[in-house]
Parts: structure tokens; C-alpha cells; sequence
């Protein structure tokens, strides 16, 4: 029921009454436990004028070039940053790869050690930020890195994060099917010409995670609507449209520039409290597809075989 209120909300934006069909009202309740149809809103106990957050700050260096491949990474675990690192060419330009410029966020009580990490691979061009540990990867995506690589000209990009998902059975196998898809030597290569080639391609995601809006959709109908009404995009559009589940991507930048007229600040974010979906950060993950869908570009699946990829209860609503 609360799924298919979700839908409703979204296909119905802004009208009076959002419906939904229950064909048969008795068999539907002795679906529910007693008392589970007055549902609550849990408040978050952690008190948000008590929460300090930390400002950004920046460590660069190295000039970037607007050819190069913008490689943007939220590093939160930094082992595995260093295992995403070790295994490409620091800066680009070895075995056909282009030119790579690193744009890296990590919480900033170990910003001095992800400097040292990363000089130690000899990375020549080099945006590092410590971020407050807030709106996950997102947030530090939205309100550093891509704006920093878009100032830069860029056209191709690679987004990561250093997932674990402890939630997920699989949570670190499919974050390494992601990076491994996402770092492929090959797709690294052809990345910027293929954007050349083919002006209506938006965003690559990795194999497996292009799913239908309405998965889990009743988790994020509240910011979503929200979004919608703010940009006074169609409910009953986006309700059709497919997302990149895990937020890793790759593709066209400037097709991203859209995100930064919904002029998101820190505050706007969740504080961290272990949550697995529903917050904006999660809401902004099927976000990025809807803005890259609303300019008439194309979101694909890269080939290949996903077998880490979580159903996320895809059979309920597929």
C-alpha cells in the first residue's frame, strides 16, 4: 500500500487526491498486523541545532585540462580509494588512456592522510576536499566536486564512491562490480570520443543498476515530490523513467550542470544516522537520471553480466 501510494503521489502531482485500487479491502487488511495502519513519521532524536559541521576544506594542485577525463571520487574508506587509484595510470596517458584530473572528497578528519595517499601514487592534477560526513557521497558531489570540474570544462567524467553498503548482503561485491565496470581501461579510452561521436548520449551506468523509478519508490516519495513541484516537472513522467541505482556513473558533465539550479547547501542534508534510503541523498541518486532524461539525452547500461546487484524488490514492482 505504501508503494502504490508513492506512485500515486508522483503520477497525480499536485492534484487533490492521489488513488489507489484495492480490489479487495478485507484480504488487503489481514495483510497488515494489528495497529500497523496508523502509520508514524520517527522523528530523528539527534537534536539538529546541537550538530556542528566542519567547513570544506581544499588542498590542490596540478593545472587540469578540460580534455581530460574528470575522475570524481567520494573517499570515505580509504583503503579502498587506494585500491580504486593503484590500479590506473596516475594522471592518464598510459595504454590509450587520456588524460584523468582526480577530484576527491573524504570526511575532513582524514584529509591529511588522503593527501598523503594520493601524492604517494604520484597523481599530477589533483582537487582533494575534506567534506563534513553528511549526504553521503552526494552531497559532496553536488556541492564540490561538480562544481569544480564543471569550472574546469570537462567533458567526460567518471563519478565513484568507495561503497560499502553493510545493509546489503552483497553490498561490497556490487560496489566492486560498479568501480570495476566504471575504471574499465577500455571504456576510459573510448569515454571522450564516444561523447563526441553521439551528442545524445547523457550518462553510462554500470551493468544491472538502470531500474525502474518505482523501486523503492515509497522510501523517497516525500523529497521527490518535492523536487518535481519545485521544478515544476510531470509526476506521471518521472514515474516512467529508469535511474542508475548506487549513484556510479559516467558520461557527458555538462549534461550534470542542471543539478546546481536546485542550490543545495549542507544544511539541506540529512545528519548521518546509519540510514539505508529515504533521504535526499538517496532522492538526488534517481534525480541525476531524471535531470540527464529531461534535456532528451540517453541513460544506458554498460554491457556486461551484474551479478552482485541487489533485486531491491524489483519482483514487487517491475
Amino acid at each position: 500500500l505504501l508503494q502504490a501510494t508513492a506512485w500515486s503521489r508522483l503520477r497525480f502531482l499536485g492534484e487533490a487526491e492521489a488513488p489507489v485500487l484495492i480490489a479487495s479491502r478485507q484480504g488487503h487488511q489481514r495483510w497488515w498486523p494489528a495497529g500497523s495502519l496508523a502509520l508514524i513519521k520517527a522523528e530523528s532524536a539527534a537534536d539538529p541545532a546541537a550538530l556542528v559541521e566542519q567547513a570544506s576544506q581544499r588542498r590542490c594542485w596540478g593545472t587540469p585540462q578540460s580534455e581530460h577525463v574528470a575522475l570524481m571520487i567520494h573517499g570515505y574508506y580509504l583503503e579502498k580509494l587506494a585500491a580504486m587509484l593503484q590500479g590506473l595510470p596516475a594522471g592518464g596517458h598510459q595504454g590509450g588512456i587520456p588524460g584523468l584530473d582526480l577530484y576527491v572528497s573524504t570526511p575532513c578528519d582524514q584529509l591529511d592522510e588522503a593527501e598523503a595517499l594520493i601524492k604517494s601514487q604520484g597523481w599530477p592534477r589533483v582537487h582533494l576536499v575534506g567534506v563534513a560526513n553528511r549526504g553521503r557521497d552526494i552531497a559532496p558531489f553536488l556541492l564540490e566536486l561538480l562544481p569544480a570540474a564543471l569550472q574546469q570544462g570537462h567533458t567526460a567524467f567518471v563519478k565513484l564512491h568507495t561503497k560499502a553498503s553493510p545493509h546489503l548482503q552483497k553490498g561490497d561485491d556490487w560496489g566492486r562490480e560498479m568501480v570495476d565496470a566504471l575504471l574499465d581501461p577500455g571504456l576510459l579510452r573510448e569515454l571522450p570520443e564516444r561523447l563526441r561521436q553521439d551528442p545524445s548520449l547523457g550518462l553510462l551506468v554500470p551493468p544491472g543498476t538502470l531500474l525502474p523509478m518505482s523501486v523503492a519508490l515509497r522510501a523517497n516519495v516525500d523529497h521527490l515530490e518535492r523536487l518535481l513541484q519545485q521544478q515544476h516537472w510531470s509526476g506521471q513522467w518521472a514515474v516512467q523513467q529508469h535511474y542508475g541505482a548506487g549513484s556510479m556513473l559516467c558520461g557527458r558533465l555538462q549534461a550534470l550542470k542542471p543539478l546546481l539550479e536546485l542550490n543545495l547547501s549542507l544544511d539541506d542534508f540529512e545528519a548521518e544516522t546509519g540510514q539505508t534510503d529515504g533521504t535526499l541523498a538517496h532522492a538526488l541518486e534517481r534525480w541525476m537520471s531524471l535531470v540527464i532524461l529531461n534535456q532528451q539525452l540517453r541513460l544506458e547500461a554498460l554491457p556486461g553480466v551484474a551479478k552482485a546487484v541487489p533485486r531491491f524488490g524489483y519482483g514487487w514492482v517491475g
